[in-house]
């Protein structure tokens, strides 16, 4: 099983039932896990490469989904926007059902200013504009008190946020646009842990 390492996550109006399905002759949704708590999926289809009308050549495409069934949250894993955005329009369609992208971003922010909260801020990386010039900078935030981060955040308006989970042992960041972002060398198992311990930021 392979999750692409960037996700997006969705709040849904009400709980589906998602099993292995044949969409249609260049559509499929693979079941990949089912748990207790949650379910992965795979959704894969053929994407037609046309040049004047005439079709050249067919290209395979997937998006994986982590469906987390009490909190009603679906992650979308895909190597693309467009994919992602082809997904879960396509499930919305054939489950009748609404999706609600979340704003993580911010919700994460303001869970870190809770002392309970069990993730360390590991990187913080912003733009900084000086003389009409845009900057990358990047800061160590290990060590930096409470008052010194929320300072950062701010004054300096981060674009990007790496997170140590305690809780599952596990790095990941998260963009300014709440897209999610894993290291290759995480495993899935830590993955489902981190982002159902980031779907309490939801409720």
């Amino acid at each position: 099983m392979i999750l692409e390492r960037d996700c997006i996550g969705y709040s849904i109006d009400r709980a589906i039932k998602v099993d292995s399905i044949t969409v249609s002759n260049f559509e499929k949704i693979e079941m990949l896990s089912d748990c207790t708590n949650y379910q992965i999926h795979q959704y894969n289809w053929v994407d037609p490469i046309k040049y004047k009308e005439k079709l050249i050549s067919k290209s395979t495409k997937s998006v994986s989904m982590i469906y987390f069934k009490n909190q009603l949250t679906i992650f979308l894993f895909g190597n693309s926007e467009s994919n992602i955005s082809y997904v879960e329009s396509r499930l919305k369609r054939l489950f009748s059902v609404k999706f609600k992208k979340v704003d993580l971003y911010p919700k994460i922010i303001n869970k870190l200013s809770s002392n309970n909260y069990k993730l360390k801020v590991i990187n913080i990386q912003f733009v900084r504009v000086k003389d009409n010039l845009e900057k990358w900078v990047s800061i160590d935030a290990i060590g930096l008190s409470k008052n010194e981060f929320l300072k950062i955040i701010n004054e300096e308006n981060p674009q990007t946020i790496s997170l140590y989970d305690e809780l599952n042992k596990a790095y990941f960041s998260v963009d300014i646009n709440s897209s999610l972002s894993f290291n290759d060398t995480t495993t899935i198992s830590d993955i489902v842990g981190v982002l159902e311990y980031v779907s309490s930021c939801i409720s």
